[in-house]
Formats: C-alpha cells, structure tokens, sequence
C-alpha cells in the first residue's frame, strides 16, 4: 500500500468522532515525521535546480520536486494543525470520563459504607453491654479468685498476657462515641468524650 494514501487515510480517521487519544498521537507522531521528510525532500531539490551542474531538463524535473514537497510539507503541516486539536479536546473528555468514573466509584463506595454504618449503634451498644460485663467479671474474679490457681479475667483467658502484650486493657483503651454527639456508649463513667481525654 501507498504509505502516503495510507497517512492521508489514518490522519481522516484520528479526525473522526470515538477516536481514543493514544490513536491520535501515534498517527500525530506520523505527520510530523512526514513533514520533515517533505522539508528535506524540498531542500534537497531546491539544491539540485539550483546547482549550475544541473543540466535544464533536468531542473525542471527538481523544480517539480520541489513543488510536490513544498505541497506535501504544507498539506502535513494543516494535519498537524487540525491533530494537536483535536487530541487537546479528546485529552479533555478522557480526563472528564476518568473523573466522573472516579466519582461514581467514590458513590458507589460511599453508599455502601453508609448502608454498612447503620449497624453502627446496634453493634457499638452490644460491644459496651459486652465491656460492662467484663468490667463486672473483672471485679467478680479480683474479689473472689485472689490467691487461687487461676484468678484471670475474661480478657485474659481469650487474651494471655505475654512479655510483649504488656496489660493493657480493653477497659481502658476502647471508646464508643455516640454519633454526631460528643456523649461516650463507651466508657459510661465518662458523659463526654472531652471529660475522657481530659481526665483518662
């Protein structure tokens, strides 16, 4: 095939409607190698016509050359044109797509992790009913196990102590807030969760 009908042909259809950027930038890529092709196959030409060594049939024929390339290199410099235009616009809508895409994820995500949140109270109520029994159990155990074999809390059957957990509690290190208030679930001997902060 004709390389030259065949870049006409690619240079209309990245000109089209649909046509993805990297399409237009390969065949954009194309045109400005074909332009400086067309420069050199000008200069060349021009050189030859004019040289006193060439003989007059002979410079028409370059003169002709010269005027094939001449138009060859403008006719590419107008496609050149009408590309980068073109890619600049299709650039833009690709980069409007991916952010409305972005978005409708950020929706989609956001919706799901509300629908999710409303088990929020039931299960934050359920884990403070759960602490207030530990807590319970704790001193149940404190008073009742001292100096026996096995005086653990609850926390520390499921939980043993070792020489790296430390002992640190879930009694001490758990907080429940009450959306949208500044009421603690969780730890109750604390209305709010500034008076936690402030005297924890």
């Amino acid at each position: 095939m004709n390389t030259k009908i065949d870049l006409d042909q690619r240079i209309a259809a990245a000109l089209g409607k649909g046509v993805p950027s990297s399409s237009i930038a390969g065949v954009l890529t194309d045109a400005k190698q074909a332009a400086l092709v067309a420069r050199q196959a000008y200069d060349a030409a021009k050189a030859r016509a004019l040289s006193p060594l060439t003989l007059m049939p002979e410079v028409a024929e370059a003169r002709q050359h010269m005027a094939d390339a001449e138009f060859m290199q403008d006719r590419m410099q107008e496609a050149i044109s009408h590309l980068e235009i073109a890619i600049q616009a299709v650039l833009e809508r690709e980069a409007s797509e991916r952010a409305d895409a972005a978005y409708a994820a950020a929706i989609a995500e956001r919706d799901a992790v509300a629908e999710d949140l409303k088990e929020y109270l039931p299960l934050a109520q359920r884990l403070a009913d759960l602490l207030a029994r530990l807590e319970a159990s704790k001193r149940q155990m404190g008073a009742a196990g001292q100096g026996r074999a096995d005086s653990r809390s609850a926390e520390e059957v499921v939980f043993p102590v070792d020489d790296y957990g430390g002992r640190v509690s879930l009694l001490d290190q758990v907080i429940l807030p009450q959306p949208r208030s500044n009421v603690l679930i969780w730890p109750p001997r604390y209305r709010t969760a500034t008076h936690r902060f402030m005297f924890g």
